[in-house]
């Protein structure tokens, strides 16, 4: 299969921030003992097949985020020539009582050939 990465980051503080850049899933900045327990921040990206064959795709976020960033479909199944619009979501505990400062990790992509 192809592996593939994107960084994965988000900062805790006061007040809300908002990243619009697409090198990276920013999650821009939560609040700090937010609320919690539910989508804190969303982002959206594409992931495309470019391939004449269909693919499968996992994803596996790296430890330090795993708990709090969800992926729409996981795994996905991808048609030739096919492109899919994802949602990656930021869930924190509720009540969370994260420090302030950034935080980071790794959205890790495989695709495996089917059939």
């Amino acid at each position: 299969g192809w592996k593939g990465e994107l960084k994965i980051d988000f900062k805790v503080g006061q007040g809300m921030g908002f990243v619009v850049d697409n090198d990276a899933l920013h999650f821009g900045k939560v609040p700090k003992n937010g609320y919690g327990g539910e989508s804190m921040a969303k982002r959206y990206f594409s992931i495309s097949n470019k391939n004449d064959i269909p693919v499968e795709v996992n994803f596996t976020i790296s430890e330090t985020l795993r708990d709090w960033v969800f992926i729409s479909e996981n795994p996905l199944l991808l048609a030739p020539k096919e492109t899919k619009q994802l949602k990656a979501e930021l869930k924190l505990p509720q009540n969370h009582n994260l420090p302030e400062g950034k935080y980071n990790g790794t959205l890790y992509v495989l695709f495996k050939e089917v059939g």
